[in-house]
């Protein structure tokens, strides 16, 4: 450092030193340099890439040299919970998601992300209702549903007003936005409707119906279902057809597929 003037304050910062003077932020780097001079409200390392400078109460972005990438136009920046590759840019209540090195990725001015669609080719994004848009920032889904879950099938589970459906990766309906219940099984879907029981393939046809709810699921080998007759277990086939009777408190399932029901103290395989 050459400059001899009086610190208000010294806050480091891993490898950085942030020095306040007269009410104003600079930054310095591990080997003295400054990079970003005494003029700012604010200095914030946001990642490996980016700093942000604050100046009448909006940050512009920075690379680590100080050369400036944005105008002064974001209220908060901030890292995404859930992976590294990019970072959130709030313009008051809204956001961009921005790459990691701060350029666009075409999600801009949406209320939320769902974080965990980021890796993938669509992201889930919340207006006043939740979409689905790409990184070219093409709508694909509008924003008109309650609630969009995503599918190991690439699909999107939808909720509306209560009711349940199913929707293709280019936003086709699949399955009816109907249902009491849309969940997903193995390469299937389960519904119901007023307790009754449905079964789908992961395109949305009705494989059988049934006159039963669901039980939990993950207790039954891959393409069984776990169903129930009031506080009762069984287990039925993607055609409907009952494998294990609909009469036992609890059902489970062996790592060689056999399916272990158990009535009170008696254990049956089967």
């Amino acid at each position: 450092m050459e400059k001899s003037e009086k610190i208000d304050e010294i806050e480091p910062i891993d490898k950085w030193l942030k020095i306040k003077h007269k009410e104003k932020w600079s930054l310095l780097n591990n080997e003295g340099k400054y990079i970003l001079e005494s003029e700012y409200d604010d200095i914030k390392i946001v990642n490996e890439y980016i700093i942000g400078g604050k100046k009448n109460k909006y940050y512009a972005l920075f690379d680590y040299s100080g050369v400036k990438k944005t105008g002064y136009e974001y209220s908060q920046l901030s890292k995404c919970r859930s992976t590294d590759a990019y970072l959130k840019a709030y313009r008051g209540g809204d956001l961009d998601v921005l790459k990691a090195d701060g350029s666009p990725t075409g999600i801009t001015s949406v209320f939320a992300v769902n974080e965990n669609t980021l890796l993938t080719d669509q992201v889930v994004f919340k207006e006043k209702y939740w979409g689905v848009m790409n990184f070219n920032g093409d709508t694909i889904i509008a924003p008109k549903y309650d609630m969009i879950n995503t599918t190991d099938s690439n699909n999107y589970v939808v909720k509306k007003n209560g009711m349940w459906g199913l929707l293709s990766g280019d936003g086709r309906v699949l399955i009816e936005v109907e249902y009491d219940e849309i969940k997903e099984k193995d390469d299937y879907y389960l519904g119901v409707i007023d307790e009754v029981g449905f079964i789908f393939d992961n395109q949305g046809k009705q494989i059988s119906k049934v006159q039963y709810g669901w039980g939990p699921q993950r207790k039954v080998p891959k393409s069984l279902f776990a169903a129930s007759n009031g506080d009762k277990l069984g287990v039925v086939n993607p055609e409907g057809e009952v494998i294990v009777d609909l009469k036992y408190d609890m059902i489970d399932s062996l790592d060689n597929g056999l399916i272990v029901a158990s009535q009170g103290e008696n254990k049956f395989l089967f």
